[in-house]
Order: structure tokens, then C-alpha cells, then sequence
């Protein structure tokens, strides 16, 4: 009863709550103001557009950290924000898509064996309104599965966001995928809405590709490239071909965009 009266009447209402409340959870407690401080130093070397890192409690879907770089990726502070904020600043066109795709998301992430669970990746890209200029920008974020209960309920997910209205251009919608990061760096692409791609549960960058996609989005050049990873020339130019393949891209454009819209980024 303690929880019911601690959770409003918006979350009831909307889908990803159902999808929580079904799962077992306890008490588990982090305090995540290290764990970020190491995360943020870590992803900047990585990032490919401004980002910050939030967490978020799936027990009712409040935010209880953000870190302070909000403000200059989305134009709004990291105080009081939680999933019901974010509905007053998604596009209303995403809207009803996001809702919708979050309880298959999370309702797919929380079938999965454990250990597959805690491997997992929800990623997806959507439209908020920056609180500074008012315009809409694309963001890409990415949620990290791995913070269980001795259940193995989904408790916190730690997201890396990302504005890549720079990278994809024009989108028509937003766009959702559940990824399995392995051990060896790679990811499998594992569900989502890009569902008429062929042979889209085969399609999997090495961990080399994902590296050499993340500083391609960052504008890098093949030379650039080779002496940030300490590889050849040439061998930059066979894992972009490579790439180019998998995804069936004219160019590095174009695959990073599918690899967004994918989840590998």
C-alpha cells in the first residue's frame, strides 16, 4: 500500500508502468554519482555528439540521477525530471510511438534468461523540444539493462544521451531496438522496429566496426581514424567496406544512420 500512494494516477495510465509493476522487485539501493563520474570520463572518449548520462528507477519510473550536462545537451536542468516531465517535451507526433514501443521494449528485455537480460541494450531515437532554443532535436539513448534485483527484475537502467540531430538528418519516426552486447565488444541486434530488413537478426558489428562507426560520427577521417586506434590506413578502409556491406550503405553517411536506427551506436 506504501508504494500505491507513492506513485501517480499519470504513471498508472500509461503502459511502461503496467509493464514494471508486474515484475518482483526489492530495496536495492546504489549510490550512482561515482558510478557516472567514471562513466562520463570513460563515454567521452567515445561519444559522438554532446551527451549526458540519467538513470532511471522502473519501480515508478522516476529519475533519481541526471548528470548536470542536461542543461547543454537538452536545454533543461537535471532536477525534478522524471518520465511524466518528459512526456510535456517529446514531439507530439513521437508521443503515442514512444509509449507504445517502450512497453514492447521492456515488456521483450524482461523475458529474456537473466544473464541475456543483463547483456541487453534498449536503444532508441525520438524528438524533444530543447528548453533553450524551443526547437525540436533528435536524440539517441541508449539503456544499459544491468542493474537486477535478486529476482532478476529490472530495477535502474543507467542511459547514455546522445543529440544526434546532426547525424541523421530528417527521420520520419522515431526508431527502437533491443541489442545483446557480448563479450568480445560486439552487439546482435536482437528486436526492433526496422522489422524489413533482411536478415536483421544476423546483422552484428565487431567490436573494431563499432569503434571505427562511433569516430566516423564524429567526423574522423579514414587517416584520423588509423592513428586514434593505432591501425593501418588499410585496414580502416576494409572495416568501412565491411560495414558498408553489412548494412547495404552507399556510404559512412548512411551507415551510421542505419546503425543508429539499429541500436549499435
Amino acid at each position: 500500500m506504501s508504494r500505491e500512494k507513492k506513485v501517480s494516477p499519470f504513471l498508472k495510465s500509461n503502459p511502461l508502468y503496467a509493464v514494471a509493476t508486474e515484475q518482483n522487485f526489492s530495496n536495492e539501493k546504489i549510490e550512482f554519482k561515482p558510478i557516472i563520474d567514471v562513466l562520463e570520463l570513460l563515454f567521452s572518449n567515445m561519444a559522438f555528439g554532446s551527451f549526458f548520462i540519467n538513470v532511471i528507477d522502473f519501480r515508478d519510473f522516476t529519475y533519481p540521477y541526471n548528470s548536470s550536462n542536461s542543461i547543454n545537451v537538452v536545454g533543461h536542468s537535471a532536477e525534478g525530471k522524471d518520465l511524466k516531465w518528459l512526456m510535456t517535451v517529446l514531439h507530439p507526433d513521437d508521443l503515442p510511438i514512444f509509449l507504445e514501443y517502450g512497453g514492447i521494449a521492456i515488456g521483450y528485455i524482461a523475458q529474456l534468461p537473466i544473464e541475456k537480460r543483463k547483456r541487453s541494450m534498449f536503444n532508441h531515437c525520438y524528438r524533444i523540444r530543447h528548453g533553450i532554443t524551443e526547437d525540436y532535436i533528435w536524440l539517441y539513448q541508449q539503456h544499459h539493462m544491468s542493474h537486477l534485483d535478486r529476482n532478476g527484475a529490472i530495477v535502474y537502467s543507467i542511459s547514455f544521451i546522445t543529440d544526434v540531430t546532426q547525424l541523421i538528418g530528417v527521420q520520419l519516426a522515431p526508431s527502437w531496438s533491443v541489442t545483446e552486447k557480448k563479450e568480445d565488444g560486439s552487439s546482435v541486434f536482437l528486436t526492433g522496429s526496422l522489422k524489413d530488413i533482411k536478415d536483421r537478426d544476423k546483422l552484428f558489428f565487431s567490436g573494431r566496426e563499432k569503434q571505427i562507426l562511433s569516430l566516423a560520427a564524429k567526423g574522423y577521417s579514414s587517416h584520423l581514424i588509423s592513428n586514434q586506434l593505432r591501425i593501418s590506413y588499410q585496414t580502416v578502409v576494409t572495416h568501412k567496406k565491411s560495414v558498408l556491406r553489412k548494412t547495404k550503405s552507399k556510404n559512412m553517411t548512411e551507415a551510421i544512420a542505419y546503425a543508429l536506427n539499429l541500436g549499435f551506436l
